[in-house]
């Protein structure tokens, strides 16, 4: 998670299943209120209640080769402002 977000690790600003295999055109509806124009795409394991997203626990982040399956993207957004909660996070 770390390039420069790690205050700010574990906060989920939106959700949507996946079936297992290539998924395309995955629609999420993300709270306005995100750390950044970056967000990271988590796979999550579904250990708890089928089709429930239920973090930090059961449902834990997937992992290959003892790595979190996660990719960075950008988000854009129109006539909505954007509030950087990292700025936010207490610093240590």
């Amino acid at each position: 998670m770390g390039q420069g977000g790690e205050c700010c690790q574990g906060l989920s600003h939106g959700y949507a299943p996946v079936k297992p295999g290539v998924n395309q055109n995955v629609s999420i509806t993300v709270h306005t209120f995100v750390a950044t124009d970056t967000l990271f795409a988590v796979l999550h394991h579904d250990a708890g209640q089928e089709g429930v997203f239920e973090y930090p626990i059961p449902d834990v982040e997937q992992r290959v080769n003892d790595e979190i399956v996660i990719e960075p993207f950008n988000a854009t957004a129109e006539n909505i402002t954007l509030i950087n909660l990292a700025e936010r996070c207490p610093k240590e």
